[in-house]
């Protein structure tokens, strides 16, 4: 394959964009939570190496991808792309002259293709911008041969300009390796609206207990798993004491293990997990500005407790050690709170 040159006029006319155009505040309507880690991201020039945007196929991931490619290289940004400038249009017809997108869904990506993004990237850019990009949608659909090789090519980059943006809507079907090398960026559905009225038996006597069931479930059959679910009514007592402790700042450390988690319990990773999920939908919420039962974080916060706590999740379905894990998520979480509270 030739190198990609600039664009010319009659290309860039002629070209269509491969999805609709997206920007950035259709991403912040759509997806706040992911709007703010962007935006925290690029403000504080700390963009990662290499993300994996995860989701559904309805949650725009090849949009979201793009505009994170645009925001590296755009003319004019606030903080995020414009989406309109001349960079941001080739980048969406695939017409920008450092950035490689590989799109063989629904068939595999082989090994061919890595190693042909590779040489591609390992030219001196061309642009102004000087950064590099590579988006792979549906990193999925990798063969073992090609995703071993992104793996090692996400493990040493040719250049600190460059950025890889993957996407997946089956995160567990990815490398464990490339999932760990990568900033995972969870792109969400707006959940299905259900009332504990609607389910007979079920004791969710006041708010903190149904926020808890919403949290962990997306379906009214999610909630009827729960409500037969032995260890959830711990993760939800869990999830209470937490809410104590954030709110009259107790050191968590020194009161997390004994007072939130008891890690002799039978069930003690599945009660951890799932008091990790509801937690991290209080820290979205209160990152988009919508801080729930008047829970003591700012926004700022809130957004480094979901990062947080995200990370604590995705340690934990690597089989990492379960104390372990707990009592690093305590410590950050601790120095979280630390901070100017609201």
């Amino acid at each position: 394959m030739a190198r990609k040159k600039k664009a010319t006029a009659q290309e860039m006319a002629s070209a269509s964009p491969l999805v609709p155009l997206f920007t950035s505040s259709q991403l912040l309507e759509s997806q706040p939570i992911v709007y703010q880690i962007l935006k925290n991201s690029f403000q504080n020039n700390k963009v990662n190496h290499a993300y994996l945007l995860t989701g559904s196929d309805q949650t725009q991931l090849l949009q979201i991808a793009l505009l994170m490619a645009q925001s590296l290289v755009c003319e004019q940004p606030d903080v995020l792309a414009c989406s309109v400038c001349d960079s941001c249009l080739r980048v969406s017809k695939n017409l920008y002259s450092d950035g490689v997108i590989i799109n063989s869904y629904p068939s595999s990506i082989k090994k061919e293709d890595i190693l042909q993004m590779q040489s591609d990237l390992a030219n001196t850019a061309l642009e102004q911008a000087q950064k590099k990009y590579v988006i792979i949608h549906h990193i999925e659909h990798s063969s073992s041969e090609a995703a071993n090789s992104l793996l090692k090519f996400i493990e040493e980059p040719q250049s600190s300009s460059l950025t890889i943006i993957l996407t997946t809507t089956d995160e567990n079907s990815v490398l464990p390796t490339i999932r760990s090398r990568s900033q995972i960026i969870r792109c969400t559905n707006k959940v299905e609206s259900f009332h504990p009225s609607q389910f007979e038996g079920l004791e969710a006597s006041d708010e903190l207990t149904w926020y808890a069931y919403e949290a962990c479930a997306s379906s009214r059959l999610d909630v009827e798993k729960l409500k037969n679910k032995e260890s959830f009514p711990l993760a939800i007592d869990a999830f209470k004491k937490s809410i104590t402790m954030i709110n009259e700042r107790h050191p968590f450390m020194v009161h997390g293990q004994k007072t939130v988690f008891n890690l002799k319990e039978t069930q003690a990773k599945e009660i951890v997990n799932d008091t990790l999920t509801i937690l991290s939908r209080l820290f979205k919420e209160v990152a988009a500005l919508q801080s729930p039962f008047n829970v003591r974080l700012t926004p700022k916060q809130g957004l480094e407790g979901l990062i947080l706590t995200q990370q604590c999740q995705q340690n934990l379905t690597h089989n990492a050690n379960l104390n372990l894990c707990v009592d690093l998520w305590l410590i950050e979480l601790g120095n979280i709170l630390k901070e100017e509270s609201v």
